[in-house]
């Protein structure tokens, strides 16, 4: 977590999204492409609850695991779409 920024940083104002990770604005396409903003941008996307025991790296892989094995992100027939 050293690595990111949280949004609270930038804005002292108690906001919905005060907790997510602040994402740079940049505009190169690869640069979006990458490990590092598609990271935030999925971790920002995550339930809220996961994201208030992130800081418990043992207790949130754990409720990570059983998120993504219970819950769809998309539909058999975007699935489909899309391959």
């Amino acid at each position: 977590m050293n690595y990111f920024t949280p949004n609270s940083v930038f804005n002292d104002r108690n906001t919905r999204h005060r907790n997510d990770l602040h994402l740079p604005q940049e505009t190169l396409a690869m640069y979006q492409k990458g490990v590092y903003y598609l990271g935030i941008k999925i971790f920002n996307g995550l339930p809220r609850a996961l994201k208030d025991i992130s800081s418990k790296p043992g207790k949130f892989k754990i409720a990570l695991r059983k998120c993504l094995e219970t819950q769809s992100f998309y539909s058999l027939d975007e699935f489909s779409d899309k391959h």
